[in-house]
């Protein structure tokens, strides 16, 4: 039978990724140099762990919107969520944010939640693939860069704007775009 756009992302919502075999789309590896990846997020705030955010590449995809990517569920009495930030959409906010093969390419989000408590970013760092392929997330507010396969989670707020720079040799695209902002930045070879 023939999917749909809404069959596609309702087996989204259910937990399952898309690619599959049956969508007709090749499989998403965690290896980020891959045709076809996906780095999964979990946001935790006390004893709530959101763990819809993604990001990732895939040849097929777009870097607007298409079936790929999806949405938040509708918000209830509490919530915490990254939001991929795409104010050309009429939803404003990605939770999963598949773009695109580039050799480069920067992601931007922010982290909103109900309750003013400390919260967590977590991803697993464990299967990036033996490769030369950067991650490092900048939490741009507190000038802390963080190295994405050295490190697998950071604190995060509400108040602050975050990025994730992928590809090789990216140190010298991020570094001179700080410092221009006249912020001390710390020695991106140090950075944890």
């Amino acid at each position: 039978p023939q999917h749909t756009a809404n069959d596609h992302r309702r087996t989204q919502r259910l937990g399952q990724e898309p690619g599959g075999g049956r969508s007709g789309h090749k499989e998403f590896s965690e290896n980020i140099a891959s045709d076809a990846w996906l780095l999964k997020l979990k946001l935790q705030s006390g004893e709530r762990i959101n763990e819809l955010a993604s990001l990732g590449m895939h040849p097929e995809a777009l870097d607007g919107n298409d079936f790929f990517d999806d949405y938040h569920p509708p918000r209830f009495a509490g919530y915490a969520e990254i939001n991929f930030s795409h104010p050309e959409h009429t939803v404003k906010n990605f939770a999963r944010d598949i773009v695109t093969r580039q050799e480069k390419y920067t992601w931007n989000f922010s982290v909103d939640a109900s309750v003013e408590e400390p919260m967590t970013l977590m991803w697993s760092n464990e299967n990036l693939g033996n490769n030369n392929v950067e991650l490092y997330l900048l939490d741009e507010t507190n000038s802390q860069l963080v190295n994405m396969r050295e490190k697998n989670s950071h604190p995060v707020s509400k108040i602050a704007s975050y990025k994730i720079y992928y590809g090789e040799n990216i140190l010298s695209d991020i570094t001179p775009m700080t410092s221009a902002a006249g912020t001390p930045y710390p020695n991106p070879w140090s950075a944890g």
